[in-house]
């Protein structure tokens, strides 16, 4: 996407992201939020609310919980606007 100019933003992240946990793609869900923190995406309340949902359910593997506790915004630092 980024090499034809097309840098995506947290809607892109978020709509890949929901369909990589409905299928339980847990490798491709790292992959992704790896991206997300290299690019300095912080997770916003949608993101994480979609995240909250599989963690309470289980079905997240238990490898990827501090993966996203990296993209969580901090005291002090908001998560950039989606939009």
């Amino acid at each position: 996407m980024a090499e034809m100019g097309c840098v995506p933003d947290g809607v892109t992240y978020n709509v890949l992201l929901q369909g990589l946990l409905n299928n339980r793609q847990h490798d491709m869900i790292k992959m992704l939020l790896e991206d997300m923190e290299g690019h300095g995406f912080l997770v916003d309340a949608s993101t994480l609310s979609m995240l909250i949902d599989h963690i309470s359910t289980g079905s997240l593997d238990d490898s990827l919980l501090k993966l996203i506790g990296k993209l969580v915004p901090k005291e002090g630092k908001e998560a950039p606007c989606s939009y």
